[in-house]
């Protein structure tokens, strides 16, 4: 059996690439690289250049490839620019689903894995969240994702296929062997700090100061790139296993607010940061904290990287890339 993966010369697609690799498990890359890089290409893999609508192409390389299992990753997952350009999320991550999952219907697959997002979940107030709690996403991110979320079990039901819903909580870090990372900053928490300390600014815009959380800044779960992607390789095994379909919430099960997260950095660089305190960006929620005990028990996980290992990671990774 072979895998596709959408969107595997992106950040995290790069990652599970190189997880599938190291697993000896046969992979397929399609990328139309609009954020996406051949730079952070697993070269064991096939790379196509395909936009995710093309559905005769795309049918044609399932079925030449024999691919049976597809690993969906491709989509626009900027929470303030969806806020700002809504059509563009509904168009990529609604529309153009639906296209692909036509070409996947029609070539036959048998399993459907999903990069979905807590975002779903919106300003949830609970301590940790779990796969059945209420979901009324606030930002038009989370909502094309929970849209697509029923569109894939729609299609599943209909056109007998299995699925898996990941539902990311923040995914942090960079491959530990410093195959693949992130290539630029998309605004993200990490990618702000790290760019502040190489460049030597060493300011930090916080946004939200006046949370109800212990430091008043917003909670999240940071989980690592290299354990995302060991999801996937056994929510991979998982459903060829048992053939059934399966939610899952993907984090670690603790929550740091941002202040605790730039502490940490500046723990490990040993040097201080500048606050500039500014209002919440549109979309922005204040806790967002993984239940994964359903996701650990079911698939067995036990994941590998703390926070400071993926601090470092990422630091090093970026190191790397501005060398080049």
């Amino acid at each position: 059996m072979s895998v596709l993966i959408t969107g595997g010369c992106g950040y995290i697609g790069s990652q599970l690439s190189y997880i599938l690799s190291d697993n000896n498990i046969n992979h397929t890359i399609i990328d139309n690289l609009s954020t996406g890089s051949k730079k952070l290409k697993n070269p064991k893999a096939k790379l196509y250049k395909i936009d995710i609508s093309k559905k005769k192409k795309i049918s044609k390389i399932i079925k030449e490839k024999n691919i049976k299992c597809v690993m969906h990753l491709a989509a626009s997952i900027l929470v303030p620019e969806s806020m700002s350009y809504p059509e563009k999320y509904y168009k990529n991550n609604v529309i153009n689903l639906i296209k692909f999952l036509d070409a996947c219907v029609d070539s036959k697959i048998k399993y459907f894995i999903f990069s979905s997002t807590c975002a779903v979940y919106g300003d949830i107030k609970k301590n940790k969240i779990k796969e059945n709690d209420i979901k009324s996403p606030t930002s038009i991110y989370g909502k094309t994702k929970l849209i697509g979320e029923e569109i894939i079990k729609y299609y599943a039901k209909k056109y007998n296929f299995k699925f898996v819903v990941l539902r990311y909580f923040n995914v942090i870090g960079s491959d530990s062997k410093l195959r693949t990372g992130p290539l630029k900053n998309t605004g993200h928490l990490f990618g702000n700090i790290i760019d502040s300390f190489l460049k030597k600014k060493m300011t930090f815009n916080l946004y939200g100061t006046n949370y109800k959380t212990p430091d008043k800044t917003a909670i999240r779960d940071y989980i690592d790139v290299e354990d995302i992607s060991k999801i996937h390789l056994e929510a991979y095994n998982k459903i060829k296993q048992t053939n059934k379909s399966y939610e899952f919430n993907c984090g670690v099960g603790n929550g740091y607010s941002v202040l605790e997260i730039l502490k940490t950095f500046e723990k490990i660089i040993n040097k201080k940061f500048n606050i500039i305190k500014s209002k919440p960006r549109p979309g922005d929620t204040e806790k967002l904290v993984c239940d994964n005990q359903y996701t650990n028990s079911v698939l067995n996980l036990k994941l590998k990287n703390n926070l400071f290992k993926s601090i470092s990671n990422a630091i090093n990774w970026k190191k790397k890339v501005d060398e080049k």
